[in-house]
């Protein structure tokens, strides 16, 4: 039987030399996080977890910005055994309590008080909701990853709500055993299967594909670069310099508008290929598209 995502991860991490394996960028500032670091996080968060009596099974809630911290209590919650369930900080918390109702956690996470006070008003009859920072204070358990069933859920990702009620998406260890090999395999076909690529992350955890992009680096012991602080994503993408990164359209129609933006201001040759490359594309996606001659 091959190891499960969970025993990879934890293989990875350990086997990873990386003194740089998760870096949060603070405008230009790198803040590194080494993989010991990380293991040395992830163990004090499975202590206070079981000093909590969370068992496995059970839902966590996870409240809180990327970050690398972010990561060690996900990867404690997962290794433990329970269910994470990460949920978006920057909505409304009145959403967030119609999350947790419907969840059930055990034990809300959240990281600083103007979070947890906000769930906490949304939601009077509460689970018990602690402090990230406390988390990773617990007394250490260095153990490898509790087993974990293919059939046994591992995360719970919620819908935005955008259309509708959000709904939660129960995700098995077998569904994600089955996604981290595909996703490692397309990176390794488009990188040509090159060692540390640089890759940059500004969209949050709780989305299915971040979590994905970020279980795959793991997966891979492949450093990731994290945003964290949207409102400098151009100083932040500059300092990174990455291979490549998950986007997102709306994203990409930003990048693409502030890209004609400079060419316009420019002008010259270059306004006039960019101009006639526009064409070229929507020629193309009409089904018009022929030999250009200039």
């Amino acid at each position: 039987m091959s190891d499960n995502f969970l025993e990879v991860i934890h293989a990875a991490v350990q086997k990873t030399r990386e003194d740089q394996l998760l870096i949060e960028l603070h405008g230009k500032e790198r803040r590194p996080t080494s993989a010991a670091q990380l293991l040395h996080l992830v163990a004090h968060a499975r202590g206070f977890l079981r000093s909590r009596g969370v068992k496995p099974g059970d839902r966590v809630a996870l409240l809180a910005p990327n970050s690398a911290r972010w990561v060690a209590a996900d990867l404690a919650i997962l290794f433990e055994g329970a269910i994470v369930v990460p949920l978006y900080s920057r909505q409304d918390p009145k959403e967030l309590a119609v999350m947790v109702k419907d969840c059930t956690p055990v034990l809300v996470i959240a990281d600083g008080p103007e979070l947890a006070a906000g769930l906490r008003n949304a939601w009077p009859e509460h689970s018990p909701i602690e402090d990230l920072a406390d988390v990773l204070r617990g007394e250490p358990v260095h153990e490898p990853p509790r087993p974990v069933a293919p059939t046994d859920p591992v995360t719970i990702i919620y819908t935005s709500g955008t259309s509708g009620e959000p709904k939660g998406v129960v995700l098995t260890r077998a569904n994600v055993d089955y996604m981290l090999p595909q996703t490692r395999g397309s990176v390794d076909r488009i990188t040509g299967g090159k060692r540390a690529d640089k890759v940059f992350h500004f969209l949050p955890f709780c989305f299915a594909g971040s979590r994905v992009m970020l279980w795959t680096q793991l997966y891979r012991g492949n450093p990731l670069l994290l945003s964290t602080d949207l409102q400098n994503l151009v100083a932040e993408m500059g300092a990174a310099d990455p291979h490549y990164y998950l986007n997102v359209p709306a994203v990409l129609e930003r990048i693409k508008n502030g890209v004609g933006k400079k060419i316009a201001e420019r002008g010259g040759l270059a306004l006039a290929l960019y101009d006639r490359g526009q064409a070229a594309f929507r020629a193309e996606r009409e089904g018009k598209a022929g030999l250009w001659t200039g």
